[in-house]
């Protein structure tokens, strides 16, 4: 059997009742029968009307009594939607439904209370969204979207969203004007299709499809640590320092924020959470893979979020400490934790330097040797 069914976008808002007639009728004339709501089948042309009218809430049928007196004035009905009961005129002369202005502002003032919850409770579920998605990265966004390359993802994520929310708040606005209209006693008001609405809607689920190709390739592609030798960028041996050397690896993160770049020296070790939550998942206690002696540079394309980097480095250092780092000057901050590891963290104009070591000597006493390697 030939597959001949399918669903379609409508090129107005669901909430304009003369568009969504107008709609479904030129559908049926383009020989495509209605089965359900905006679900259509290959069936031969018909020349017929459409209407719709409000629903009660939880009423996906009209009664014996309403279909008996709408099948007398020439109108079957069709499908029903949580807001619609959808009619089709049987025979040219059928009766029109709507006549008085008024009494159909009664019909569909019962009905606003309901889509304006609606549509408040969906922005409300996008915004939580966001909001989780912000919280992803815990106290670190910037750091962890710079480092994970996501600023892609999440300016094309903040897109979708301010478009789905457009739409819920635009057709919000259509059904109250067609409710004011009838409210003072005019027909409802007839706007023009427009095609590029349906447009619109298609590129959000495009969008959503991008958006996993991207987290997919940045799995696939990731940027691993290569040896120095391969990506040579200045840093401070950790035999300078005081501490043991080792393996010298490279590992460079680039986003339209910034570049990250992570010189780590000798062998990893593992920092644990401090209060785990309770779980079965692997893993989960686990805060993040350090090495002895470890240093990043970020710079910022815009310097002005130095400043907020700045303080999610402090964060970090907290998060692994236990207690956050001191001021030793402007935009410098200090911390020698109870395990004898070192912390250090500054910036200069758009660029942000962190060292974490467990080297013996004092960080501060080498603290123009890391400016100049930013200079460098």
């Amino acid at each position: 059997m030939k597959w001949n069914r399918w669903r379609d976008v409508p090129p107005c808002s669901t909430y304009d009742i003369p568009g969504m007639e107008e709609w479904l009728s030129r559908q049926a004339a383009r020989g495509r029968e209605l089965t359900d709501w905006c679900n259509f089948r290959n069936a031969p042309s018909r020349d017929c009307r459409f209407a719709l009218e409000p629903a009660e809430k939880g009423q996906y049928k009209p009664t014996e009594e309403q279909r008996e007196a709408y099948g007398e004035a020439g109108w079957e009905f069709v499908c029903s939607s949580s807001l619609f009961l959808v009619w089709r005129s049987t025979r040219p002369d059928a009766m029109p439904l709507r006549t008085d202005p008024t009494a159909d502002s009664w019909a569909y003032g019962r009905l606003w209370e309901r889509v304006r919850n609606s549509t408040l409770w969906a922005i409300l579920a996008l915004l939580g969204v966001l909001i989780f998605w912000i919280r992803q990265g815990g106290n670190c966004f910037f750091l962890s979207t710079i480092r994970a390359g996501g600023t892609w993802k999440f300016l094309l994520f903040l897109a979708v969203e301010a478009v789905t929310a457009a739409h819920l708040l635009l057709d919000l606005r259509c059904f109250r004007q067609l409710l004011d209209s009838l409210r003072c006693g005019f027909p409802m008001p007839r706007r023009r299709i427009r095609p590029r609405r349906r447009a619109l809607l298609l590129c959000v689920p495009l969008a959503l499809v991008l958006l996993n190709l991207v987290s997919l390739a940045k799995i696939v592609t990731g940027s691993a640590g290569v040896p120095l030798s391969e990506d040579p960028v200045p840093y401070i041996e950790a035999e300078t320092l005081g501490g043991r050397g080792g393996n010298v690896t490279v590992e460079r993160r680039e986003d339209l924020l910034g570049e990250s770049v992570t010189v780590c020296q000798g062998e990893p070790d593992v920092v644990w959470k401090r209060d785990p939550q309770p779980s079965n998942l692997p893993g989960t206690d686990i805060l993040r893979i350090v090495c002895d002696t470890q240093q990043e540079t970020v710079t910022l394309r815009l310097p002005a979020l130095a400043g907020p980097l700045l303080r999610e480095f402090t964060v970090r250092i907290e998060e692994e400490a236990g207690e956050p780092p001191q001021p030793i000057g402007e935009n410098t901050y200090y911390l020698l934790d109870e395990n004898g590891i070192q912390h250090l963290t500054f910036r200069k104009d758009g660029q942000v330097f962190c060292i974490r070591t467990n080297a013996p000597a004092d960080l501060r006493a080498h603290l123009n040797d890391f400016t100049a390697l930013l200079t460098d």
